[in-house]
């Protein structure tokens, strides 16, 4: 049996050059909620995204050392 601290939502490793994501995104960031609903996998951000309609709240973790 294992006690810790687990790491929520999803970790970005990459990102398409040109698109929205890229411009508010980086490499590094973890996506912990999509429109006030945590995500635990990457098939639930992908369900939460395309679910959203016009509007997208995203929930991001950013480490300390990224601008």
């Amino acid at each position: 049996m294992g006690i810790g601290k687990r790491t929520r939502g999803i970790l970005v490793t990459s990102l398409q050059p040109g698109s929205t994501a890229a411009e508010k995104l980086k490499v590094g960031d973890r996506i912990l909620a999509v429109n006030g609903l945590p995500v635990t996998d990457q098939l639930s951000a992908v369900t939460f995204v395309k679910a959203s309609g016009e509007r997208l709240f995203l929930q991001i973790g950013r480490p300390r050392n990224q601008p």
